[in-house]
This record gives C-alpha cells, structure tokens and sequence, in this order.
C-alpha cells in the first residue's frame, strides 16, 4: 500500500527539484504530474510497485466525482487516494507582481494570486471529509487517502484575528493547530437579510458545489510545515512555501 512515508519521500524528492532549480510548480496539475511520475519510478527488486489514475472517476452513493490520483500497489492491489491543493499568493497588494520565474520558453512565469480563501479551505475540507467516505464505503476497494496541500499564501496558516472579519468562511480556517473533531458540523456564516428576517442566499457568491455543510468524519490536526524558500524572491511575505498534509 502506498503509504505516508512514500508519500513523504516523493514529496522530498520533489523539493529538492525545486531547491536546485529555485523554481515552482507552475500550476496544481503540473504538481499533480510531477508527484505521479515520481510514484511511478518506485520499485522493488526492479519491478515497478505501484500504478497511476489521473483523474480517477468514483461513485460514491448517487455521486460521482474524480479524484486527483488513485494509486494502486500492484502486488496487492490496495488503493490510495491523493487530492491535491496549490495556490500561490504574488503580492501583498495590487501592486506590481513579485515573483517571476525563467521557463525554458525564455519566458518569465508570473505566478497568480489566488485569493478566493474561503473557497480554498471548504475545498480541502470537502476533499478530505468525502476521501474519509470512500475509505469507509465497503463497496469501494480503497484503504486510504492523503489530501496535501501547498501553497506560499499565509492567509491560510495564520491564525485567526479578533476583530476582523472573514466574510462567510471563518469555520472552514485551516490556522496552524487547529483541532477538528468527529463531528464538527462546518457551514457557511450566512448574513440575516434585513428585508426578509432570512439567512441571505450567497449560493452567487460560492458557487452550488460548495453549498453543502461538512461533518468532519474523523479527529485531524492541522499541521503545517515549511516546505522550501525561493532564493529568487525577496519578499519575505511570499518566498516561503508550506505544505499541510492530512490523513484521511
């Protein structure tokens, strides 16, 4: 089975790529590309161990979704899942960007500012939340799951500010050593109406995929780590990449 030490040493080999080159991954889906041709590459006594599934479609109950990779142990044929989150922040205000890297076009790659953090976070708790549920679904031969996410923007690991306000999203903050609990109930904070004495619709504001409230179905720990600094770049509030990991 792929396992979370494998896990650990692709992603260390792919840091250290980066490190050498003082790079980025230059969107979720090269990242995703990356880490899948790193799998591929592991063996045992010179044969390959485990195979790859982009894109991987999965019923689970009425829905149906594609996981980012399913991996599969070819000497066991037990799955893994891996979800995968990248957003990047290029500067602290909307000025000019910050950061910009050579690519072999002998082109600069200017990453974009994602921004849209509320959205962020429900999408890596509703990655996880749902993984956990294919995991547990005895009709679906997979026995475990990772979401990792990676991302230079401290908006997601900073803690929480008294006083300020965080839109709709502040239950889905992913601050560093924050605790979920089975059972936690995570929804949107939706504004009264003044008009209508009713929670405002914000469905515009979201989008429909991200309407549905998220059970946490197991205890998890949020858990940041440094991941790599960009030499390149000078702005200490951009050049460092963190990684949070999670376990489904």
């Amino acid at each position: 089975m792929f396992t979370k030490d494998n896990l650990n040493d692709v992603l260390e080999i792919l840091k250290n790529d980066l490190i050498k080159e003082d790079s980025v991954f230059f969107s979720e889906a090269y990242l995703q590309l990356l880490f899948a041709m790193e799998v591929l590459k592991i063996n045992e006594n010179g044969k390959p161990r485990f195979k790859c599934m982009p894109e991987y479609p999965i019923h689970l109950g009425s829905d149906k979704y594609e996981v980012d990779l399913l991996i599969q142990d070819l000497d066991t044929s037990e799955h893994t899942i891996l979800e995968f989150k990248y957003k990047t922040l290029n500067t602290e205000a909307s000025s000019k960007a910050s950061l910009s890297i050579p690519t072999v076009l002998g082109q600069n790659f200017e990453p974009k500012s994602h921004m849209a953090h509320d959205l962020g976070r429900y999408d890596v708790l509703h990655d996880l939340v749902r993984t956990r549920k294919v995991i547990d679904d005895a009709s679906i031969n997979v026995q475990n799951g990772f979401v990792v996410f990676i991302t230079n923007d401290h908006n997601y690991w900073d803690t929480l500010k008294s006083g300020k306000t965080y839109k709709y999203g502040t239950n889905f903050h992913l601050f560093d050593d924050r605790k979920l609990k089975t059972g936690d109930k995570l929804d949107w904070e939706r504004p009264i109406d003044p008009k209508t004495g009713e929670p405002t619709d914000i469905t515009n504001s979201i989008g429909k995929g991200r309407t549905h409230l998220i059970v946490i179905n197991k205890d998890y720990e949020v858990n940041w780590e440094d991941y790599y600094h960009l030499k390149r770049c000078t702005n200490d509030k951009i050049n460092l990449f963190r990684i949070l990991k999670l376990e489904a």
